[in-house]
């Protein structure tokens, strides 16, 4: 078995431990992690709608977000033995929200994310400027037409 594969394994695994400790659906986790990449997103670009929307379209960054929940993941199960079984809930979502991960993604990887989503902002301007000149163009039409 490959590296990647036995990691990807290990993940699983590590998620199907979690799911019963907290006694979540799949669903329910799976929701909980997009809203804490979307809150995290949110708090690191201070709330700024483009390059939040950008980076929560960015394969990098989800990359990233999964490790960073994976790694949160292993610390919760490995702690999880001597956490009061009637918080674990509780410790679990602390672990996992946006709030307390102090973290940023390591400089490579920002790089990585930074010139995608640089080349998706400027295929939105070069998309919005054609939309422009197409309008221009509908007005010349439309004056022409009135003389």
């Amino acid at each position: 078995m490959t590296q990647i594969n036995q990691y990807k394994k290990d993940m699983a695994a590590t998620r199907e431990v979690v799911l019963k400790k907290i006694g979540w659906q799949e669903e329910q986790l799976n929701n909980f992690y997009i809203d804490q990449a979307n809150a995290f997103l949110k708090m690191y670009f201070n709330e700024d709608e483009i390059p939040v929307e950008a980076f929560y379209k960015c394969e990098i960054f989800w990359q990233w977000w999964k490790n960073e929940w994976y790694m949160r993941d292993k610390t919760f199960v490995s702690h999880s033995d001597v956490i009061d079984r009637t918080r674990l809930e509780d410790i679990y979502c602390y672990m996992h929200s946006a709030n307390y991960l102090h973290k940023k993604p390591q400089r490579p990887v920002m790089e990585k994310m930074m010139g995608i989503v640089t080349y998706e902002l400027q295929k939105q301007i070069q998309s919005e400027n054609t939309a422009v000149y197409a309008v221009q163009g509908m007005i010349n039409n439309l004056q022409k037409q009135a003389s």
